[in-house]
């Protein structure tokens, strides 16, 4: 959960000092001051042999006919990309990073 409040948010900033280079890089690090923030893993899609062959298969048996009846290419074009985003959340679904990867 990313903090809401600004009070929540801690500013620390320096100066990375060395006499080897003349440079004078900086630096500033933002904090979190709320002790209740809990990380959540994210969502990620497997793309595994078994996923892809999947997605192929699906893909294979669309009605693809069906592109060429429509008059109007925005038409044909939105037939087309609904589609190809069908097969791939049906194939490639979205499950929780598990805490091994992260």
């Amino acid at each position: 959960m990313a903090p809401t409040i600004k009070k929540d948010l801690r500013l620390t900033s320096g100066i990375l000092w060395s006499d080897l280079t003349d440079h004078l890089p900086n630096y500033f690090l933002i904090l979190n001051e709320n002790e209740n923030t809990t990380l959540t893993r994210p969502y990620v899609r497997l793309f595994s042999d078994k996923n892809i062959a999947e997605f192929k298969h699906k893909l294979s048996t669309v009605e693809w006919d069906t592109l060429y009846k429509y008059g109007n290419i925005n038409d044909g074009n939105y037939y087309f990309e609904n589609k190809i985003r069908e097969c791939f959340n049906s194939s490639f679904r979205p499950i929780k990073l598990s805490r091994k990867r992260s």
